[in-house]
C-alpha cells in the first residue's frame, strides 16, 4: 500500500466509527423534536461535558491556537478559557431553567419567550442562521484543508469536506444531540491522547525537550515570549477588550444553548463547567508546537504551522492519527450547528407560519440538516482557504475571544465603511484561523 493511502484509509475508518456511535445512540430514542434536538433533557455530566469540549475546542484549537502561538507569541494564553466556564457556571442554569419550563430547543425561543415578542424570535433565528452558515464553513473548510494537506492533494480539498461532513449528517439526523455527545466522547479522547504524544514527539525531535525550546527561543525572538508580541498585536486594548467580550457574549452561540437545555440538570451544568478549565491544559500544549515552529519553518502560514511540523518528523502512521485528531476536533464542532441551524430554520422560521405538528417538525428538522450541510459544502468551495470564511470572523469574534478593531470602535463611537460590492455574501470581511481577526477600516482613515 502507497504510504499515503494509509492516511485516508485511517480517517475513513474513523468515520465509520463515528457514524456507528451516532446511529447507534439515537437508536430508538428519538421519537419527538425534543428528543432529537436536545436529547430529551436527559443529558447527563459525561455527556454534556464532552459536548462543551466539542463545541468549544474545534479545528480552531486544533490549527488556529498554534497558528497564534507562531505568530503573536504568549499573547495566546489568555485566560478566556477559565472566564467561559464562569459564565456557564451562572448563565447555564437560567438557560436550563427557562429550557425546561418554557419548552425551548433554540436560542430564538428563548429571546422570544422571555421578551414576549414573534419578531425578536424571528429576528434572532436570521441572526443564528448567518453566524451558523459561517462558522460551519469554517469547520468544513478545515476538514477538508486537512485531508488534502495530509494527501498531498490527492484528496481534493472539496471531496475531504463532502466525505467528512455527510458522514456527520447522516449520524446528526439519526442520532440528534445524543449521536452528536458520543461522537464527542470519542473525539475528545482521541484528540486529547493524540494531541499530547504529537506535542511531546514535536518538541523533543526539533530540541530535546521544553527547557531548550524556550531557551532557544528566548536567545532568538524573545519578542515571542512577551507582550504585546512580535507584531505588537497583544496590547492593553486587545487584552481588556478580549476579556469583556469573552465573558458577556462567549454563550450568545446559539449552538450552545442546545446543551444547556439537553443537561438533565442544572446541577450537571455547573459540574461540567468547574471541569471544563481542565482541557485547556490541552491548548496550552498545542501552543509548544507554535512556538518550536518559529525557529524551524519560520515565514509560513501561521495556519499550518501545527501541519507543517507533524509532516516533518511524524511517520505515515503518526499523521493518520493526527489528521484524524484534527478532523474529529472540526465535526463535533460542526455538528452541533448544523443541528442548531436546521432546528432554528424549522422550528422558529418555518413551524409558526406552516403550523406542523410535532412529527413532521422533528422530520423537517432532519432533512433541514442536510440542506444546511449542502449549503456549507457550497460556501467552502466558494471560500476554499481558512483565511477568508468571512463574516464568522466577526461572530466568532463578538462571541468568543476578542475583537479589539469593533470594541474601540464602539467604546469611542468610531463608524466603519462599509464594504458595499457585490461579492458571495460570506466574502465581506478577511479572517485568519490564526488569530481570529477580522478587518475593518474605520471612517476616515
Amino acid at each position: 500500500m502507497n504510504h499515503w493511502l494509509i492516511v485516508p484509509v485511517f480517517v475513513i475508518g474513523f468515520l465509520l466509527l463515528s457514524l456507528y456511535l451516532g446511529i447507534r445512540a439515537g437508536k430508538g430514542r428519538i421519537h419527538t423534536t425534543v428528543d432529537h434536538v436536545v436529547a430529551g433533557r436527559k443529558l447527563g455530566f459525561l455527556l454534556v461535558f464532552f459536548v462543551s469540549v466539542g463545541e468549544i475546542y474545534s479545528s480552531v484549537a486544533f490549527l488556529g491556537q498554534p497558528g497564534w502561538a507562531y505568530e503573536h507569541g504568549v499573547g495566546m494564553l489568555l485566560p478566556v478559557g477559565t472566564f467561559i466556564p464562569l459564565m456557564a457556571f451562572w448563565l447555564g442554569p437560567k438557560i436550563w431553567e427557562a429550557g425546561q419550563a418554557r419548552g425551548l430547543i433554540t436560542q430564538a425561543q428563548f429571546f422570544g419567550s422571555i421578551y414576549q415578542s414573534e419578531a425578536l424570535r424571528s429576528c434572532a433565528a436570521v441572526l443564528a442562521m448567518v453566524g451558523l452558515i459561517a462558522y460551519l464553513a469554517v469547520q468544513m473548510m478545515g476538514g477538508g484543508y486537512i485531508l488534502s494537506v495530509t494527501t498531498r492533494g490527492r484528496i481534493p480539498y472539496w471531496l475531504g469536506a463532502l466525505l467528512a461532513f455527510s458522514v456527520m449528517g447522516i449520524y446528526v439526523y439519526v442520532g440528534g444531540l445524543r449521536g452528536i455527545g458520543w461522537v464527542a466522547v470519542l473525539k475528545g479522547i482521541f484528540m486529547a491522547a493524540v494531541g499530547v504524544y504529537v506535542v511531546f514527539r514535536v518538541v523533543r525531535h526539533f530540541y530535546g525537550g521544553i527547557n531548550a525550546l524556550f531557551t532557544q527561543l528566548s536567545q532568538y525572538s524573545p519578542a515571542h515570549l512577551m507582550l504585546p508580541g512580535p507584531e505588537h498585536y497583544v496590547t492593553y486594548t486587545f487584552w481588556s477588550t478580549s476579556l469583556l467580550v469573552s465573558l458577556g457574549a462567549f454563550y450568545m452561540w446559539p449552538h450552545l444553548f442546545a446543551n444547556f437545555y439537553g443537561a438533565e440538570s442544572a446541577r450537571v451544568i455547573r459540574r461540567q463547567a468547574i471541569f471544563l478549565p481542565l482541557y485547556n491544559v490541552l491548548i496550552f500544549l498545542f501552543m509548544l508546537v507554535g512556538f518550536a515552529g518559529v525557529l524551524v519553518v519560520p515565514s509560513i502560514k501561521p495556519d499550518t504551522v501545527m501541519v507543517e511540523m507533524v509532516m516533518r518528523i511524524a511517520p505515515f502512521w503518526l499523521v493518520a492519527f493526527f489528521c484524524a485528531g484534527a478532523l474529529s476536533a472540526s465535526m463535533v464542532t460542526a455538528a452541533a450547528c448544523a443541528l442548531a441551524a436546521a432546528a432554528t430554520l424549522g422550528s422558529d422560521l418555518l413551524q409558526p407560519r406552516l403550523m406542523w405538528p410535532d412529527a413532521r417538525l422533528r422530520r423537517a428538522i432532519q432533512v433541514l440538516i442536510f440542506f444546511v450541510i449542502g449549503v456549507q459544502d457550497i460556501v467552502a468551495v466558494k471560500s476554499p482557504s481558512l483565511f477568508r470564511p468571512g463574516y464568522a470572523s466577526m461572530l466568532r469574534r463578538v462571541f468568543h475571544l476578542d475583537m479589539p478593531g469593533v470594541c474601540r470602535g464602539d467604546l469611542k463611537k468610531i463608524p466603519f465603511k462599509t464594504i458595499n460590492r457585490p461579492i458571495w455574501p460570506l466574502d465581506d470581511f478577511e479572517w485568519n484561523a490564526s488569530n481570529q481577526s477580522v478587518f475593518f477600516t474605520p471612517g476616515g482613515a
